[in-house]
């Protein structure tokens, strides 16, 4: 099982800090999703594509490109 944090910083809108908590259980094709320190927020469960999908959302958004190896590279 693997687990990484996303440290949210306390802003304006946010009053405290906060963290975005993902899991990947060992031989299953998802990333489980929580917010633990809001009870009532389910945990979300995303599958490959899905979690794809959002990290390709979230580069959309914030303008950030990771570096493409071209053929070219490669050589």
């Amino acid at each position: 099982m693997t687990i990484k944090t996303v440290q949210i910083d306390a802003a304006t809108f946010i009053p405290t800090d906060d963290c975005i908590v993902l899991r990947s259980l060992n031989g299953y094709p998802i990333i489980e999703m929580a917010f633990p320190f809001h009870e009532d927020t389910p945990n979300f469960r995303l599958t490959i594509s899905q979690a794809l999908h959002l990290r390709d959302a979230l580069n959309e958004l914030t303008k950030v490109r990771f570096l493409e190896v071209t053929k070219e590279d490669v050589k």
